[in-house]
């Protein structure tokens, strides 16, 4: 299993200090079995990676994101169609001098309690970034958000051009109403 650590030796030294990184990662790197996200999502290019790691007095503080091509199918006419999207990355870490022990939040807000605590000089980011990949992919892919689909008939993708399918399913409760006509006003 790769792993991106990322070195924070000189951050942790000083209040207000912060390091930039850069850097690619593909499937493998991200510890994903193949370019296969989830059904119907496809990574189509490496991830480009961009972090501000900063030192914030109690805490580490990371901001970025991660830019990725996608190749997805449409989740309504299933037309292969690709997208480049940039991700957010935000996280924070809480040193480990100001959290007691097994890691509990000595001093501070409830939410605090909840923030992983660092110990060592080193980050690992590959989870940061899979993390923030996979949580932020859409549900249901739509190659443009007015997708027509199929028609659930012939299958014609009604994208390109309408169907001649006259078929429509009709609730059988509601059946009754489509025998009723207007005649000169009244309903007969």
């Amino acid at each position: 299993m790769v792993h991106v650590l990322l070195t924070i030796t000189e951050v942790r030294r000083q209040i207000g200090a912060s390091l930039d990184y850069k850097w690619s990662e593909d499937a493998s790197t991200l510890n994903l079995r193949q370019d296969k996200l989830q059904d119907g999502i496809w990574l189509d290019s490496p991830a480009s990676v961009r972090l501000v790691v900063r030192n914030g007095g109690d805490r580490l503080l990371i901001d970025g994101e991660v830019s990725l091509d996608l190749k997805l199918l449409c989740g309504r006419c299933l037309a292969e169609y690709r997208e480049g999207v940039h991700y957010p990355i935000e996280e924070q870490f809480l040193f480990a001098r100001h959290a007691g022990q097994a890691g509990q939040v000595k001093d501070g807000e409830d939410e605090d309690k909840e923030l992983a605590v660092l110990e060592g000089d080193s980050i690992d980011a590959t989870g940061l970034v899979r993390d923030a990949v996979l949580s932020n992919l859409p549900m249901k892919p739509l190659c443009q958000e007015d997708c027509q689909g199929l028609c659930p008939d012939c299958g014609q993708d009604l994208n390109q051009e309408a169907c001649s399918c006259t078929n429509q399913e009709v609730d059988p409760r509601l059946a009754a109403l489509g025998k009723w006509t207007i005649k000169e006003g009244e309903l007969i």
